[in-house]
């Protein structure tokens, strides 16, 4: 195989251009393997095969990885997605809607359902658990019952994703989901609840725990839904 590169930089001068990574992807567009060419001249030569160790040790140089002794929240970690769970606990939500009655509640604490967070891509799925036990690959997981979100995507508007995950950003991303305002519903409905979202809210208030009987199934395992974002 013949290539050439054209390599201008602008870093400084204690950076120079070492080597070039070349992946190769099948008719899916999934990677299949990648191969290291040194640069000589503004030229690639010959490659070399890049093993699985050689791949992860080239990551953790790029992104700067931290050892870090993962807490039970966390599910799935790496540089691009960060997978964790929350157990069922009071919050504080916000609303923002042209409900009068539901904006009424704004501001106020509420019982939560156990809930899983994924990170990715700057982008973030919330899903809700029937049992408040840290899930498995197949515990089936429920729709959020919250505004904002479709088809566990939340509608971040303007709020920044990072795009490199670390552990400790778990908490931090949970805290700032529950302190925006919650706007606007979909077209699904989220709940399996006969009466308007203001009265649903007003009864967990008044009941002190989240009915679990009202969540709906999400059509998907937390396996399916982690392969969905890695």
């Amino acid at each position: 195989m013949t290539a050439h590169a054209s390599l201008e930089s602008n870093f400084t001068p204690t950076v120079k251009q070492d080597f070039a990574v070349i992946v190769y992807t099948d008719a899916q567009h999934q990677t299949s393997f990648c191969t290291q060419h040194k640069i000589k001249n503004n030229k690639l030569e010959a490659g070399t095969l890049l093993t699985l160790e050689a791949l992860e040790h080239l990551a953790r140089d790029f992104w700067k990885i931290e050892v870090t002794v993962l807490d039970e929240s966390i599910l799935v970690h790496e540089p691009g997605v960060l997978v964790w769970w929350k157990p069922s606990q009071a919050e504080s939500m916000f609303f923002q809607t042209r409900d009068p009655s539901l904006d009424a509640l704004s501001g106020q604490v509420f019982a939560q359902p156990p809930l899983v967070f994924m990170a990715y891509r700057r982008s973030l799925k919330v899903f809700a658990l029937l049992e408040n036990a840290r899930p498995r690959a197949d515990t089936l997981l429920y729709a959020a019952p919250y505004f904002n979100i479709t088809g566990g995507a939340v509608c971040l508007g303007s709020t920044p994703m990072p795009d490199v995950f670390h552990p400790k950003q778990a908490k931090a991303i949970t805290e700032a989901f529950f302190a925006s305002a919650f706007t606007h519903g979909t077209t699904e409905r989220v709940l399996n609840w006969e009466g308007s979202i203001s009265e649903f809210w007003a009864e967990v208030k008044r009941a002190g725990v989240f009915p679990t009987g009202a969540l709906k199934p999400a059509g998907t395992t937390l396996e399916q839904a982690i392969k969905g974002v890695v």
